[in-house]
């Protein structure tokens, strides 16, 4: 019996290792060659990935984001054995040191994918911002694209990209799985819109839902100033308790 509970308790602690250990990989590097960096936490077949920091004056977004891995490394959120959270918590770490939107090339990384009428400059806010040269002109961008395109196609991916502010959830574009996607996030959270109405192109979010057909939402945070680790935390809870294919992957007819 003692035998037996020892074996118990010893593939319990090997469990928790497995869901609750934590991997750190540099995905790549930005204009000045700081690292970026990707935590990985758990074991499974269903990913959610998390990116924050984009746009480098929007911190709460990097404050959320490591205060969600501290949370993870403090053993504080559980994830099911066939889940997975990775999170990117600084994607233009240049931009988040001289506190502006822009790379250290002043091109808008969320305007720098490939994505249908891309353009190489926008307005925003009446000023005329770079969207690069071309698309994936910046080593940020393409490092985020290579990342996404080592992703083991056994995993089943959905992506959550952090910013701030709008008050907002918005799905990357109109198919039926950021649809799902929107809805499923919508019934538990209190964000007031589901637009920002301004046209985008080239971000992130669109980019993996129309090349990659990754399920793709946006979050705008209600302001530019405070965390909303609350928030993100009630995304990982109820994503790690659906299974990604049945309930955002396979079409449901009645809500369409």
């Amino acid at each position: 019996m003692k035998l037996f509970l020892k074996i118990i308790l010893t593939l319990l602690v090997v469990i928790n290792f497995e869901i609750y250990s934590q991997e750190i990989e540099i995905i790549g590097k930005s204009v000045k060659g700081v690292p970026i960096k990707v935590y990985k936490f758990g074991k499974g077949e269903e990913l959610l990935i998390i990116i924050a920091g984009i746009h480098g004056n929007e911190k709460n977004t990097f404050d959320t984001a490591y205060s969600v891995i501290n949370l993870f490394q403090q053993g504080k959120i559980e994830l099911s054995p066939n889940k997975m959270v990775w999170i990117i918590p600084l994607a233009n770490p240049d931009g988040f040191k001289e506190n502006k939107r822009t790379n250290a090339n002043s091109v808008d990384l969320n305007r720098n994918f490939y994505t249908e009428n891309w353009k190489s400059k926008f307005i925003f806010v009446n000023e005329i911002i770079s969207a690069g040269e071309y698309p994936f002109s910046e080593p940020e961008t393409v490092s985020l694209k290579l990342f996404f395109e080592s992703i083991d196609k056994n995993i089943t991916p959905v992506v959550i990209s952090l910013h701030s502010k709008g008050d907002a959830i918005i799905a990357a574009d109109k198919n039926y799985y950021n649809t799902q996607l929107l809805n499923i996030l919508k019934k538990e959270l209190n964000y007031k819109y589901t637009d920002i109405n301004y046209h985008v192109f080239g971000d992130l979010t669109q980019w993996a839902s129309s090349r990659l057909n990754i399920a793709s939402v946006t979050i705008e945070f209600k302001t530019r100033e405070e965390k909303e680790v609350n928030e993100i935390v009630k995304i990982i809870e109820v994503l790690n308790n659906i299974n990604f294919k049945d309930k955002i992957y396979t079409k449901d007819f009645f809500n369409f």
